[in-house]
Parts: structure tokens; sequence; C-alpha cells
């Protein structure tokens, strides 16, 4: 140890803050403070160490067995939420919990608000939009309101002191208000806790009655807390409790590595350690303490991360501490690389990363680091087509491997085998195209039971040919015993792990191979694991919760890869937020600019989050939460550049602006160079039409295709069925739009079409669901409104013909040449853009303007039909339909798809 880690780790003070730098050695120093506390004559159950992360803990769990500490298993070494728990699980009946302690994941979450949502009245969000769609946004405003202590009084008393607002903000406020008490209601009604209640029950507790808790609160005399810089406001709530009767507080952390200012984190603690715990002692002592030697980079890669901790929003308030390199220097300046386009930007971190292998540096010492997680999925797909190998497992759901096994539980679960489709890779399961379809034709709706739901695996099925027969006797004997009511992991012992479908050959050592494995052992993982409370779902059950998961931005399995993953030879590819804790002999930086890592937000920053939670309600200010932004943003690049050991490697697009310590670091910390040069990639010009047929298809069933192609040509001309569940607010929607049609085409008494639509959509009455009626009532008489001003008559069998491809638009109401259309859905400018192309040849005549009208909204739109059609995406995609493309389009829609099982394949 050096002298600043020795009198770190012997530091007598009540209340001690470490600053660690990257590289400093703060585990070590760590480790040695609790061998000073052990030999001491401390016992070590009474020491307490808390980290941030399960890796964290698990690698300090480690340390400690080998350190030959007497008694180092004794220590309670753990996460924030571990401790949480284990305090829930001993003090469940003063928080009215079951002993098992039931903790509710995110979509837990979403789902007990969708079935309380019938018993609230908002004024903001509507029942007429899908509560999948916005109620994860306002469990994400209620956790960071409870991550600072607030409950739902508190919130609407400091939103009461600030000046008035627009409407829809006032509105919007309320309703998160609203929906937080409804919220905690339920939670508590169901016996659930979330993860910030596994921090704030135990600080409220022991704040509200010491006594009851304190053979728990009080049994630490000695607190350490790793990467304090992390922590919220109820964590630290939670450690002041911890610390009220401590004989010490030991926190190890660096402001300039707080990346979690985004999720809640602040540095304010950090920065002011002194007033945050000073008072809660009479008489307590503090001191900071410096960890000065880096012993992980080389003096050229800690003189340009240095730079980085220098130029930087925090240096006038808080300098960086010096800090000098221990290893000497190997000759090599970190380079940056100016790239003309993506394109060559992957070329040269491919030529970069080759480079290393040749001198020495294995594949599996490399990481590539990139702001973005969309950027990670660019690179990763970018080093595979260059021959790199690259460890990286991306969305579970979507690869190949997993899919083949959701197919394989959907034919027991689905009412039609579709997912047949999915499986036509697997020799042993493909069935002709003809079989497929004799097949769904035999089990579609009204067709009975029998067949329904992988019952016709085990029943004789005239029909098929001798290849279908084949393909159905290999699946009934991969799925013998199996069923929709099977339990998960039951299926996945016997297919998986009895019958080893789906796994690589042993013998097969690729990257490619185990990369499959770890997959299918994160799917197992996430199986095994269950659903937030831990019980086990049916198959059915499971399947649905996927799907739901991935609709609110969840993956499956999301979790790290374990560590025995490291000994594979491939690169490893992740955000600067994963590489946090980690380093490597060689790191390669992606994307670099001045957007990611600068003072000033981002081009498209979202402010509306914080017209709902303003800074004030934090307790701070404007100024100070851009400050803390600020401040983020620099840690991003000290912390992906302090990764590395021995190389580092940075890249940029020409034309970007540039960070400004990368422009201010001297020619001995950072050399600049061009990348590799690279012709652009030739322009494909779109494909001709394969027919001279004009092909017909409706507006619907166009815009599915502009989502996806491939999408469309499952749903509309494969005619596979979704069998997703329809929320019952799009049903109200349905209802609405048959109502208005009726009214404005057939003079139908409003009423009467009213009650006729919402009795066939088998929607809830009023004493159901008070607030799903008024809503739609109120949108339906926006509807009316305009049918009754417009006075034009409703128009059917609109046809616009678009660059060989004729669409069949909804009905509309026509007046003196001007089209009103009447819309249940928000995103109506969208709409707009979509139809203007249209507007050119609609039933053979140029229409001269259209006017949209959103009854969710009560808003409208209006313009004339395009200028310039040809650069229109319609046009584009048009000509794409008429050619025959029915290629996959990837992008964020595929967590909705009810296809993503069955993609790409194609029958």
């Amino acid at each position: 140890m050096t002298q600043g880690q020795h009198d770190a780790a012997t530091a007598s003070e009540t209340f001690v803050n470490v600053v660690a730098g990257p590289g400093t050695g703060k585990t070590t120093t760590l480790i040695h403070r609790i061998k000073h506390l052990v030999e001491r004559g401390i016992p070590p159950s009474q020491i307490l160490v808390l980290t941030f992360t399960n890796k964290a803990a698990h690698e300090l769990v480690e340390r400690l067995k080998v350190s030959g500490i007497a008694g180092a298993a004794d220590v309670w070494a753990g996460t924030f939420h571990a401790f949480g728990l284990e305090f829930l699980r001993k003090y469940h009946q003063i928080f009215g919990l079951e002993s098992d302690v039931r903790l509710a994941d995110p979509l837990m979450q979403v789902r007990l608000m969708v079935s309380t949502l019938p018993k609230v009245r908002l004024k903001y969000y509507l029942r007429l939009q899908n509560p999948y769609d916005w109620l994860p946004g306002v469990l994400g405003h209620i956790k960071r309101l409870k991550e600072e202590c607030l409950t739902v009084a508190d919130y609407r008393a400091r939103l009461a002191a600030l000046p008035p607002c627009e409407p829809d903000v006032a509105n919007e406020r309320e309703d998160i208000a609203t929906l937080f008490e409804a919220y905690e209601t339920a939670m508590r009604a169901e016996h659930l806790v979330d993860y910030v209640d596994l921090i704030a029950l135990p600080a409220s507790q022991a704040k509200r009655d010491r006594t009851s808790v304190a053979q728990y609160i009080d049994h630490f005399s000695h607190v350490l807390v790793d990467e304090y810089q992390d922590v919220t406001e109820v964590m630290v709530d939670l450690l002041r409790q911890l610390a009220l009767n401590a004989q010490s507080f030991w926190a190890v952390g660096d402001v300039r590595q707080a990346i979690h200012h985004w999720r809640g984190a602040s540095i304010r603690s950090l920065m002011h350690f002194d007033a945050t715990f000073l008072s809660t002692i009479p008489g307590a002592t503090v001191r900071r303490y410096a960890l000065d030697l880096n012993r992980r980079s080389t003096p050229e890669i800690l003189e340009l991360f240095s730079c980085a901790g220098i130029h930087h929003a925090l240096n006038d308030r808080m300098p960086l501490e010096p800090v000098t390199a221990y290893r000497p220097s190997i000759g090599v300046i970190p380079t940056l690389y100016e790239c003309d386009s993506k394109l060559s930007q992957a070329v040269t971190i491919a030529q970069r990363i080759d480079g290393l292998v040749q001198r020495g540096v294995p594949y599996r010492d490399q990481v590539v680091i990139s702001r973005k997680s969309a950027n990670v999925e660019q690179i990763v797909e970018a080093l595979e087509n260059l021959n790199v190998p690259v460890l990286h497992i991306g969305d579970v759901c979507q690869r190949p491997e997993i899919k083949k096994l959701l197919c394989l539980m959907e034919l027991l679960c689905m009412r039609q085998p579709r997912s047949l489709v999915g499986l036509i890779s697997e020799p042993a399961f493909r069935m002709p195209p003809q079989d497929i379809e004799h097949l769904i034709f035999l089990t579609r709706k009204g067709a009975g039971l029998s067949m329904q739901r992988g019952r016709w695996l085990w029943l004789p099925t005239p029909g098929l040919s001798p290849a279908g027969q084949q393909a159905k006797s290999n699946l009934a004997l991969l799925l013998r015993g199996l069923k929709r009511d099977s339990r998960p992991w039951d299926f996945v012992s016997k297919v998986l792990l009895d019958q080893r479908y789906g796994l690589p050959n042993p013998a097969d050592q690729t990257i490619q191979a185990h990369t499959q494995r770890l997959a299918t052992w994160l799917f197992v993982y996430a199986v095994r694991n269950g659903d937030g409370d831990i019980r086990q779902a049916r198959l059915s059950q499971f399947l649905l919760r996927e799907e739901l998961r991935r609709r609110i931005g969840e993956k499956l399995g999301d979790r790290g890869l374990p560590p025995e993953a490291r000994v594979l030879d491939a690169v490893s590819v992740m955000t600067v937020h994963s590489s946090k804790g980690l380093e490597y002999p060689a790191i390669h930086v992606t994307d670099v600019d001045d957007a990611s890592y600068g003072a000033n937000r981002p081009f498209a920053y979202d402010v509306r989050g914080l017209d709902l939670i303003p800074p004030e309600v934090l307790n701070s200010n404007g100024a100070e939460f851009m400050f803390e932004e600020r401040v983020e943003r620099n840690n991003l690049l000290y912390v992906a550049l302090s990764r590395a050991r021995d190389y580092l490697y940075l890249y940029e697009i020409s034309g970007w602006p540039r960070p400004v310590p990368l422009n201010r670091a001297a020619a001995t910390s950072l050399v600049k160079r061009s990348g590799v040069k690279v012709p652009p990639a030739p322009i494909i010009p779109l494909p001709l039409a394969s027919s001279t047929v004009v092909p017909t298809v409706s507006y619907e069933a166009f815009q599915a295709y502009m989502s996806c192609p491939l999408q469309y040509h499952y749903r509309y001309e494969l005619a596979l069925t979704a069998e997703q569940e329809i929320d019952v607010s799009i049903r109200a929607r349905w209802a609405i739009m048959d109502m208005l049609l009726t009214v404005a085409r057939d003079g139908t008494d409003p009423n009467t079409a009213f009650q006729a639509a919402w009795a066939l959509h088998g929607l809830p009455d009023r004493t159901e669901d008070p607030g799903l009626m008024d809503d739609a009532i109120a949108a339906t008489k926006r509807g009316l409104v305009v049918v009754n001003s417009v006075g034009g008559a409703v128009e059917e069998g609109m046809v616009s013909e678009v660059n060989g491809v004729r669409i069949e638009l909804p009905w509309m109401i026509a007046d003196k040449g001007q089209l009103h259309w009447i819309r249940a859905q928000t995103g109506i400018q969208y709409t707009l853009s979509q139809l203007r192309p249209m507007m050119l040849d609609i039933n053979g005549s140029r229409r001269p303007s259209a006017k949209i009208y959103s009854i969710i909204t009560d808003q409208h739109v209006m313009d004339g039909p395009s200028r310039q059609v040809a650069s229109t995406s319609v046009y584009k995609m048009a000509q794409r339909f008429a050619a025959g493309d029915r290629s996959a389009s990837r992008g964020r829609h595929c967590g909705r798809c009810a296809y993503l099982s069955i993609c790409a394949n194609i029958p």
C-alpha cells in the first residue's frame, strides 16, 4: 500500500471520505480498512460494507475470502438493496409484509397500476390511451420522487409553492400525484414493495421508532460504503441512520466518476460530505483522504484523462486531486482518429483491434466503448461484418436460438400454430408452407378447441404431406408431456436440459457457439428466476409477461454476463455506464463528440420531465440541476478514458464538435490521425415493380408495411394471427370510430349508436370503469362537433394511387374539395405527412387540402398535397411494396411486434 492508502485505511475519524480516482486502489484500501478494524478487535460481524452492484459485492466477497482476515466471512458485504431486503424479511410484520417479501419488478408495477386505473380519475392521461405506453413514464417519476424521500403530500406542497404553469403541465402534475397515491395504496394492499422501498422503509422506520429495529440498525459499529458518488437521497437517508450510533462511517468515492445523475444519483452528498453527516452526531470528527498513486494506466493515459478531469465543470468548485503514475511509459500515446463516416470508423477500429492482436494483445483484452446503446448495436454489427470476433448478447429475445425456444412455447399456448414459421430453418421441424396453411385452417377461430393450442401435435392430422407428418412427429416427441399450463422451468428442463435441444455441439468452440450458450444461459436464468415475486408462471402467462416486458422497454434476462465469459477470446462492446468499474489493456472509444461529453445539453433534450418534477421539488434549482448534468456529461468522458491500462484509441466522425479536453490535451498525451478512407457505399436504386398489375392495399395495411415490410407480410399476406392482448383503451377507440361513422353516414341517433358500438366491442359499463366511459364520451362529443360543423358528406371507397400502388383510404368527410379526417389517436402530424403524398391522386383527382382531427388530444392540423412527392417516405415505400420487398425493418417497433419470435423467417 501507498502511504495515502495506509492513512485512509487506518483513519480514526468518525466520518471518513476517501477520494479514490481511477486505478488508485480503492478496493485494496477498503479491504485493508476491514483488516485494520478486525486487528483492532472489532468483531467482523459488526462490520457492514455496502456496494451498488451485485458484481461489486461478488468481487468484494471474493477478495475477502483470499485476504487472510480472520472471520472475514462474517463481514456483511452486499448491495444496498440486499441489505434492505434482509431488513424487511427480519421485520416484515412491522410493515404488514409476508415473511417471504414480495418484490414488484417494473412489469408487476405497471400491471398493478393498469388494474387500478378504473378506480382513479385523471385529467391529463386519458383512459383511451394505451396505459402500457404512458404508465412506465409515470412510474419513473414516482420512483424519482420516492428516491428523494418525498411523499405525495410533499410533492403537492412543493408544486403549490412554485409559480403557475401551463394548464396541461398542471394537469399532468396532478395526475402524477393521483397515480402516486394510488400506487402506494395498491402496493400496500397487495403486500408488495419496490426497489426504493427496500431502502426507504428501513430508513423511515429507524427515524420513526428506532427501538423497534435497533437490534439490526444499530448492530453494525463500522459502516463502509463503496462508490459513494452514486448514492441517491434515500440511500443517504439510510446511511445517516446506520451511522447514528456507529463508531465510524467510511466512504470511498470519486465525484468525477458519478455518471448516474439521470437515474436520481446526486453528487451533492459527496461534495458536501461534512455537512451531510456531522450534524447527526455531536462531537463527531470528519476528514478527507485522497489516494494519489495510479497503478492502472500508463503515464500518457493518466495525463489524458487527468486533462479531462481538469477541463471539467467541477474544477472550479473541486479541483482535481493530483495523481502520479506508478507504471513507466511503454512508449504508446493515446490516439484520436478522425473518420469520414460510420463505416470508416468501423474499419479503423477493426484495423486497430487486429493490429493490437498482432502485437500480442488478445481480443479478450480489448473493449469498445460507446456512449449510447444504439451505437453499441451499430458497432457490433459492423465489427462482425468485418470478421472481428465480438462477444455481445444484445436483446436475448431477438437472438435466433432463443426465438426457436419461444416458438416451441407458442406452439403449446397459441390457438393457431403460426410459430411453425419460426422453425422452418430447423431441418427436423421444417414444414412445407402448404402444411402450415392447412394447420392454421384446422385451428381457426370457430373450428373447435380439439386441435388448438398444440393439441394437434398428438392427434391424427389428415391432409399433411409426408414431410409435414415427420415434422409433426418430431415436434410431438420433443414436447411430449408439456402443455400450455406447464411451468416454464419444466419446459426448460425437458427441452434444453434433458433433450439438449438447441445447444451447440460441445466440440464447437467458436465465439458464435459460446455466445449461443451464454444467451441460452441468460434465458434459462430468467425462466428460473420467475417473476418479481419469485413465483413461477405457467407457459401462457410467461409468454404474456415477456410480451408486456418488451412493450414497456424491458429485455428478457436483462443482466450482465457471468464472470466466466471473460476467458473467451473476443472483443467486448459496451456503453460507458456498463464499463464503470472495469479496466482493460486496450480501450476503443467510439463516436466521441461534444454533444455526448460536453457542457451543453444534447439538441434533442426533452425538458418535459423538468416541468413535471422541477428541480425545486428535489431540493435544488434550475442552475444547480444543469450544473450536475454538465458534470455527468464530463464525467462520462473521464470514466471512458480511464478504463485503459496500456492502449487508448478514440474515434470521431468528421464535422462533429470535439470535446474541449481533447482539444486542450498536450501532444504528449494525445496524437490525432485520420481514419481509414473508405469509399461511400454505392446507392442501391429502388427495385422496380415485379408485375404490371397495380397492387391494392388498405391504408392500415400500408401503414404496417411502412413500419416493417415483413410484419405486413406476416399479418396481411400470410394472415397469421397476432394473438396479442388488446387493451380496453384500444377497443374503446374502435367503438367511438364505429359510432361516429354510423352517425355521420346514416344519421343514426348518437346515443343509440354509442351504446350499440360499446356493447359490440364488449366494453365495461360506467360502474366498472367510469373514467373510460367519461373519456370516451368526451372524445365522442369532439368527433360529433366536427361532424356537425363540417356539414359535408361521408366519403367512402377513396383510393389513392402512389407510385404504382393503390391505397384504400378510410372514410372521411368531404366538403367543397377539402377532406376532414377524424382520428381516435395521437400523432396526427405524422398522419398528415403520410396523407399528403396520397392527396395528389385520390380517385383520379387532386385534393387541395386536408384537415386531420385528433379527438383524443382535441387538436387538428391542416395542409395541402406534397410538393416533392418523390422524396417522401410514402412514395419510396410504395415502390418497394410494388417490387415485392418484404424484408424486415429493425427498430424500436420490434419490441411491440406480435411476430418477433418468427422474424425473419419466410415460408
